[in-house]
């Protein structure tokens, strides 16, 4: 017997999920106008609505920042896979391509990310982040590009969850400190030399980690086990050439 499907229960379901994004995005808009402190009093004057339609929808504080992370990620993965090709990029596109993507969403919403990272940094209490397992979850997916390379040359991927690690570390490291250098004149760095240097090292982590398995990738070129090059283990490090 096929179950029957109360539609009431259903609209109930869509009217809960739409009125829980237009409250996350009233929150993005309370963190950028009100800053990383904003309190759920503003995230309700944005809504239009009373603190206690707020708790109807969200347990509490941290299911509302778990939501607020899950949009971060969702306006990420729509910007950086709707351009990329993994197929025809180069390495320098596809690096430069995703990193410019996050730092544009960034720059967009500067509050927001203070709002996340201070969680993160500060606040959780050995739980899960979402922030985290987002960002992670673009830093795997160049990742395990590189390791299928790696993989159908015969080279070594133990380890590339800790390489993951370090990227995102670095990338959440540099995030904060780009976001603070903005309120200083003398130490500011644009959006464009941000994304510059995010790249540099993102590159860096990747490289000598190809490099440590005596491999190594052309950046001009797309990424695929055809980019694989075995390093000559009998030559000088100075005396190998430098990929540009």
């Amino acid at each position: 017997m096929v179950k029957r499907v109360d539609a009431r229960s259903s609209r109930w379901v869509d009217h809960r999920a739409a009125v829980r994004a237009d409250i996350v995005e009233a929150a993005f808009r309370a963190f950028d106008k009100n800053g990383p402190d904003a309190h759920m009093d503003d995230i309700a004057k944005e809504a239009g609505a009373t603190k206690t339609k707020l708790y109807r929808h969200f347990n509490d504080k941290r299911d509302l920042h778990d939501a607020v992370a899950r949009r971060v990620k969702d306006l990420l993965w729509e910007g950086v896979l709707g351009s990329i090709n993994f197929e025809s990029d180069s390495i320098d596109d596809i690096l430069h391509t995703a990193v410019s993507q996050y730092a544009h969403l960034v720059d967009q919403h500067p509050n927001v990310f203070r709002y996340l990272m201070r969680s993160h940094f500060s606040d959780r209490s050995g739980g899960p982040d979402p922030a985290l397992d987002d960002t992670q979850q673009l830093a795997t997916l160049i990742s395990d590009h590189f390791a299928s390379a790696l993989q159908s040359s015969g080279v070594s991927t133990k380890g590339i969850d800790m390489t993951v690690r370090s990227i995102v570390g670095a990338g959440l490291s540099a995030t904060d400190w780009w976001i603070e250098s903005q309120f200083s004149r003398s130490r500011a760095l644009s959006l464009d030399d941000f994304i510059g240097q995010l790249s540099v090292i993102i590159w860096g982590i990747i490289d000598a980690t190809s490099r440590s398995r005596n491999v190594e990738f052309r950046r001009h070129l797309p990424l695929d086990s055809s980019n694989v090059r075995v390093i000559d283990e009998t030559r000088s490090s100075a005396e190998q050439p430098v990929i540009k």
